[in-house]
């Protein structure tokens, strides 16, 4: 086999592993693949531009070389770069689409009923000749079938679906996932982003001096299923000390503020971690038998 090529199956390899977690979150959340798609197509457009272009010649940084770096078209490439704005959010999906569906059922004349409540709406056929669900999916349901979306809605709680069917009644009026809150999702996209960073700034540096601080430590067999909560409690009260400990020598350094100059954003993250039978299985599948289990 071609050692690039075998390289390369690695690196994939390891992606696809480390995407589980993600993509849990993703599926969670009602973000589909090709939601997902078109901004991991968008983020492979504007790194290769911010990271990989070369000061030699003006055309380095094209949308024929990117498109070459990438696997992206041309024209792929030139719309994603039209705009030079941030890396836009995917704000817009399947939670997006539950919510205005939620919101139009409550609004839309043909789906309220007297004193504007919202009507208990027949799957495709009213008795009464008045608009169905499926009616309401077609027209705000961006593309969803009838039978996934009264999944979803029921799934969180949105809507009854009485036990012959129908008719189906909604409880919510809007739908904002507690764990999307923005804090929360901000918190978990800067830890996943700043462990990230790290690791692959130490992938890409074998000198010592260059590589940034990352130890695991972990015993070798594991521990006994009823020893869980005292191994969190052990960490929590030792690593807690160590935190408030480094808290206190960040006044050793002089703040930029004070000085008025740019600053660089440093910090350390400590977090407990703990795999599961499956998650074994799975880097085994990618990597092999004989990869180390941390």
């Amino acid at each position: 086999m071609n050692a690039t090529y075998n390289v390369k199956s690695k690196v994939v390899a390891a992606f696809q592993h480390a995407l589980v977690p993600l993509v849990k979150v993703l599926i969670k959340h009602g973000i589909g693949f090709h939601e997902l798609s078109s901004v991991i197509k968008e983020v492979y457009a504007k790194v290769c531009l911010r990271d990989f272009k070369s000061d030699e010649s003006a055309t380095q940084s094209s949308p024929a070389r990117i498109a070459v770096l990438t696997g992206l078209t041309r024209t792929e490439v030139a719309a994603l770069l039209a705009s030079d704005g941030p890396l836009r959010n995917a704000d817009d999906g399947d939670a997006g689409a539950i919510a205005n569906l939620l919101q139009a059922w409550h609004t839309d004349p043909d789906f309220v009923g007297p004193y504007g409540v919202p009507r208990d709406l027949f799957m495709t056929k009213d008795p009464l000749g008045l608009q169905t669900f499926a009616e309401l999916i077609r027209r705000y349901g961006e593309g969803s079938s009838k039978e996934s979306m009264l999944e979803q809605l029921v799934k969180i709680d949105a809507a009854i679906v009485p036990l012959s069917g129908e008719p189906i009644r909604v409880t919510k009026r809007t739908y904002i996932p507690e764990s999307m809150v923005p804090q929360a999702l901000e918190i978990f996209a800067r830890g996943v982003r700043r462990y990230s960073s790290t690791a692959a700034h130490n992938l890409q540096n074998a000198d010592g001096e260059e590589r940034i601080f990352e130890r695991w430590v972990f015993p070798d067999d594991g521990i006994l299923e009823r020893d869980w909560t005292r191994f969190q409690a052990l960490v929590s009260e030792r690593l807690q000390d160590l935190v408030r400990e480094l808290d206190t020598k960040f006044s050793w350094f002089e703040s930029p503020r004070t000085r008025g100059e740019d600053g660089v954003s440093v910090g350390v993250g400590i977090y407990v971690y703990r795999d599961s039978p499956e998650d074994q299985k799975d880097w085994e599948r990618v990597a092999g038998p004989s990869a180390p289990r941390h």
